[in-house]
C-alpha cells in the first residue's frame, strides 16, 4: 500500500485586519481547487500567544501558498518552533450533520474561539484547533419533498416526514455555499490532567458557539497522534459550507482589538525582501516570521540616513550601533553631539586598535584640541569663507544687507591670510594697526581691498555703526575661554582635513545644558560649516581612493548650514559620490526649514523613524499605503518603522527594534586623556599666543602709518 505524501507546515502570519470578505473568498478558493487535495488548517496557542499554520502535502505546497498570499497578503514562512505535541484530544462531531450551523454570528464566533486559544497562557500549556479539509462540495438545490433530518426512527413506520420550512431554510443555507467534508480536532497540553481537562472543555464551549436551532456539537474521544501527525481520517464525520467553517479556524478576522492577539497598531510589518545589515546592524526585525538582522551597508550608506524621532525615543542608541560598527570596520567618523551622552557613550565602545585614531573636540576640557575653520591646504578662501558665512548667519538674529558685507569681506581676508584664526576677527575690524598689517598683503582692488580702502575712510564712529550688530554678537561668542581655545588655535595640533585623510574618529562633545544653545550651535555649526569644503576637495582624488566617511549629526537643524549660494538637496547629492554619508538626526519635522526639510526627504534614502508626534504621524502616514498615522504615533520606545536603501533598491517600510547598545570595552576618561594629550593645548597657552598674534600685551597704535614687514601670526615651530 503507498504511503501518503509528507505534510509540509508553512506558518500564516495574517495581515491585519483581516477582512472577513477576505477569507471567506481565501476558502471558496480552496473549496473550488479540488487538486489542492486535504488541507490541514491550525490555531496553535501557547504562553507566547496564538500562531496559524496551514499543512499541504509536498506536491501541493507551492500552489496552495501562492494562493493564500495572492488572496489576502498574507506572508508564510517556515515555521518559527516546533509543533508540539499535544497530550489529550478530541473530535468534534455535530448531532443532525446535515442542518447548517450558524452563519450570522462570524465575529461573535471568532472572538469566542480566540478568547478560549489565549486561555492557554501559563507555561507548558498548548491548544489546538486542527481542520482537516477534504472532499469539496459544490452549491446544490434541495428537493422540494426533503425529508426532516432530525426524524427519530420510529417515524419511519409511519412514513416519510416532510422537513418542515426552518429546517428547509438550513438545508437550503449550507446547499447554497461552496463547502467541505470536515474533520475538526481539538488537542492540548499541559502541566496536568485537570489542565488539559479545562482547556479542552474551554476550547469545546467556544466552538459550540456556531450552533443554531436544531444543531448541537458533541465532542468525541481522539488519540492524540491523529492531531500530532495530522494523519488525514478514515472517514469526514461533518460537512460544512465556508461561511459555517470560517469562524471555526481561529484566525484573527475583522478589525478593532481581538482577545489574545496583540494590538492592531502599531502594525508589525515584514521585510517584503531578504535583508542585508553589511557588518551594520542597528535593529532586528519585529515581524512574526524569519528575525532579520537590520542594517546599512556602508555603499548604501552614502546616500544619506534620517533619523526621526522625540527625545527618548531611540535614536542615540541606533545611532550608537551603527558608529560602533564604522569604528570597527576602521572608517572615519564625525559626531556631533549636543548633549555630550553620545559622545560619552561612544567613547565607551572605542575599539583597542581605534583608540589613537580619537580626536574629542571639547570646549570645556581644560586642554581643548583646536580647529582652525579658515585654514587648511587646497581649500578654496571663498568657498572656505561662504562656509563660514553660512553658519553664522543661521545663529544670528536680524542679519542685514550690512552684516553681510562687513562679515563676508572680512572672513574671506583671513581666509586669505596664512596662520588666521577666527578670534582675528574683532581685531581686523577695530584694530587699524593690525588691519593694515593684514590687507597690505592681498592685492584684490575689485574685491576685498576695494571695501577696506572704503572702510579706512569711514570715521571710527561711522565704523562703528556699520560692525556694531555683527560685533556685539561676536563679542559675546568669543569671551568664552573654551570657545576660544578651540577657536583660536592657528596652528592646531589637528586638522579637520585628517577625518579622511588619517581615518580619524572625531567626536564633537557641545554640551549645550553648559555652554549654552546659542554657544553650542555656533561651534557645531563653524565645524560643520568647515567641512564641505573638505569634503568638495575629494573630487580630486579618484573615486576608488574616496573612502567612506560617516558623519553624525543630532539636531540637524541647528548644525547644517551651506553657502549663501549653495543648495543642500545639491550638497547631499555631491556627498555622495565624494564618500560622504550624512546620517541626520532631529525630533519632529517642523524644527527643520522647509527646504532643508525638502532636501532630507528626498535625499536620506534610508529612514528610520520613531513613535512621532500627531502631526508628524500624519505626515509620513501620507508617503506609505501600508502604515497609518496610528501606527507611526503608537511605537513604543526604541522600535521603528525604516524604508531603507540597499543594493540600488529601497526595502519598503517595515517594523524594528533597535538593538541594545554595544558592550562596553573601553575607558572614556583615559581615552579622552590621551586624545587631549596628543592634539589639545592648555587654554592658558592659547590665550597667550593670541595675545601675541593680536598684539594686545600693550596699548595699540590706531594713528595711520605705513604698513609693517612683520610677519603676521605665529611662526610654524622648527
Amino acid at each position: 500500500m503507498r504511503s501518503a505524501p509528507p505534510v509540509i507546515w508553512r506558518e500564516v502570519h495574517w495581515q491585519r485586519p483581516f477582512p472577513i470578505d477576505a477569507a471567506m473568498e481565501l476558502l471558496q478558493r480552496i473549496a473550488t481547487e479540488p487538486s489542492l487535495g486535504a488541507v490541514r488548517l491550525e490555531a496553535r496557542a501557547s504562553a507566547a500567544g496564538i500562531r496559524w499554520l496551514i499543512g499541504l502535502e509536498k506536491p501541493q505546497i507551492g500552489i496552495g501558498t501562492s494562493m493564500v498570499k495572492q488572496l489576502t497578503g498574507a506572508r508564510l514562512t517556515a515555521p518559527v518552533g516546533p509543533r508540539i505535541a499535544v497530550v489529550s484530544a478530541g473530535r468534534v462531531r455535530l448531532r443532525h450533520p446535515a442542518l447548517s450551523l450558524t452563519t450570522e454570528r462570524i465575529g461573535a464566533i471568532t472572538r469566542s474561539v480566540l478568547a478560549a486559544l489565549a486561555q492557554a497562557n501559563r507555561d507548558g500549556d498548548k491548544l489546538v484547533v486542527q481542520i482537516v479539509l477534504g472532499a469539496r462540495r459544490g452549491p446544490h438545490l434541495v428537493p422540494e419533498g426533503v425529508e426532516d433530518p432530525r426524524r427519530a426512527w420510529w417515524q419511519l413506520l409511519w412514513g416519510s416526514a416532510q422537513a418542515p420550512t426552518e429546517v428547509r431554510s438550513s438545508l437550503k443555507q449550507r446547499a447554497s455555499q461552496h463547502g467541505f467534508r470536515v474533520e475538526m480536532r481539538i488537542g492540548a497540553a499541559a502541566a496536568t490532567p485537570e489542565r488539559r481537562r479545562s482547556l479542552l472543555s474551554s476550547l469545546f464551549g467556544a466552538l459550540r458557539v456556531a450552533e443554531a436551532a436544531g444543531t448541537r456539537l458533541h465532542l468525541d474521544g481522539l488519540a492524540p497522534a491523529s492531531v500530532n501527525a495530522a494523519r488525514r481520517p478514515g472517514s469526514y464525520r461533518l460537512a460544512l459550507s465556508v461561511p459555517e467553517l470560517l469562524p471555526l479556524l481561529g484566525w484573527p478576522l475583522g478589525d478593532g482589538p481581538l482577545p489574545g492577539l496583540p494590538a492592531e497598531h502599531p502594525r508589525l510589518l515584514p521585510a517584503l525582501s531578504s535583508l542585508k545589515d553589511g557588518g551594520r546592524a542597528f535593529a532586528t526585525t519585529t515581524a512574526p516570521g524569519v528575525v532579520q538582522s537590520v542594517g546599512i551597508p556602508i555603499q548604501d550608506a552614502a546616500f544619506h540616513t534620517l533619523l526621526l524621532g522625540p527625545t527618548g525615543s531611540g535614536k542615540s542608541t541606533a545611532m550608537l550601533s551603527l558608529i560602533v560598527a564604522d569604528m570597527v570596520a576602521g572608517r572615519p567618523v564625525l559626531v556631533v553631539d549636543p548633549k555630550a551622552d553620545l559622545v560619552r557613550d561612544v567613547l565607551e565602545r572605542v575599539p583597542e586598535h581605534r583608540r589613537r585614531d580619537v580626536v574629542v573636540i571639547d570646549p570645556l576640557s581644560d586642554q581643548p584640541i583646536g580647529i582652525n575653520v579658515l585654514a587648511g591646504a587646497n581649500r578654496s578662501p571663498e568657498l572656505v569663507a561662504d562656509s563660514l558665512m553660512a553658519a553664522l548667519k543661521g545663529i544670528f538674529d536680524n542679519w542685514g544687507v550690512r552684516s553681510e558685507d562687513v562679515l563676508g569681506s572680512a572672513l574671506l581676508t583671513l581666509a586669505r591670510t596664512p596662520g588666521a584664526n577666527l578670534l582675528w576677527l574683532p581685531t581686523l575690524l577695530t584694530d587699524s594697526t593690525f588691519r593694515r598689517k593684514i590687507t597690505s598683503r592681498i592685492d584684490d582692488p575689485l574685491g576685498v581691498s576695494a571695501f577696506w580702502a572704503r572702510y579706512d575712510a569711514l570715521s571710527p564712529q561711522q565704523q562703528a555703526v556699520e560692525i556694531g550688530p555683527a560685533m556685539n554678537k561676536l563679542r559675546s561668542f568669543l569671551i568664552r575661554p573654551g570657545m576660544r581655545a578651540v577657536l583660536g588655535q592657528s596652528e592646531s595640533r589637528f586638522d579637520l582635513s585628517e577625518l579622511f585623510t588619517k581615518k580619524k574618529i572625531v567626536l564633537i562633545s557641545l554640551n549645550k545644558g553648559l555652554l549654552g544653545p546659542e554657544f553650542a550651535r555656533l561651534l557645531g555649526s563653524l565645524v560643520v560649516g568647515s567641512l564641505w569644503p573638505i569634503i568638495l576637495g575629494r573630487s580630486a582624488l579618484p573615486q576608488e581612493k574616496r573612502t567612506i566617511a560617516s558623519l553624525y549629526i543630532d539636531e540637524v537643524q541647528d548644525y547644517l548650514a551651506l553657502p549663501a549660494s549653495g543648495d543642500l538637496a545639491d550638497a547631499l547629492a555631491q556627498s555622495r559620490s565624494l564618500g560622504a554619508a550624512w546620517h541626520l538626526a532631529h525630533q519632529y519635522r517642523d524644527q527643520l526649514p522647509a527646504a532643508m526639510r525638502s532636501a532630507i526627504d528626498t535625499n536620506a534614502r534610508s529612514k528610520i523613524v520613531f513613535g512621532l508626534e500627531q502631526a508628524d504621524a500624519a505626515a509620513l502616514a501620507k508617503t506609505t499605503r501600508e502604515l497609518s498615522a496610528e501606527d507611526f504615533q503608537l511605537l513604543p520606545a526604541h522600535h521603528v518603522y525604516v524604508n531603507l536603501r540597499q543594493q540600488g533598491q529601497q526595502t519598503g517600510w517595515f517594523s524594528a527594534v533597535t538593538q541594545p547598545p554595544p558592550p562596553v570595552v573601553s575607558d572614556a576618561i583615559e581615552i579622552r586623556r590621551q586624545s587631549a594629550e596628543r592634539y589639545g593645548r592648555p587654554v592658558s597657552e592659547v590665550d597667550a599666543a593670541l595675545r601675541r598674534d593680536l598684539h594686545l600685551d600693550h596699548q595699540t597704535d590706531t594713528a595711520p602709518h605705513a604698513p609693517s614687514t612683520e610677519p603676521v601670526g605665529r611662526r610654524k615651530r622648527p
